[in-house]
């Protein structure tokens, strides 16, 4: 996962990552950073997102694509096919509401 997440970030038509459904005009969104800290303590893994504004459920499926990475379930290097495909369909997953939180917005 450590080595996947830098992939989320720069700018990228985030199709395969909004929730089916959704309308909105674009896609396009840039993320800035992207980090994970695990806190096996704790048994939690923390991840940042920063960028300049996320679509309906982007963060939650973004997670769970990491998460099935974590698990062996999707290859390391899965997250620019995923972005290229721009089909929600490939990015199956999406991690629970119970346990993301929002820290912050800033403008």
């Amino acid at each position: 996962m450590q080595q996947a997440i830098g992939d989320y970030v720069g700018e990228h038509d985030w199709l395969s990552f909004v929730a089916s459904g959704f309308q909105q005009k674009t896609t396009v969104r840039t993320v800035y950073s992207a980090t994970m800290i695990e806190k096996p303590e704790d048994d939690e893994i923390w991840f940042e997102f920063t960028g300049n504004g996320f679509l309906y459920n982007q963060i939650r499926i973004m997670v769970g694509v990491l998460l099935e990475i974590g698990n062996g379930s999707r290859p390391v290097d899965d997250i620019p096919r995923l972005l290229e495909a721009k089909d929600r369909q490939q990015a199956r997953f999406t991690a629970p509401a119970q346990g993301l939180y929002l820290m912050s917005v800033e403008y």
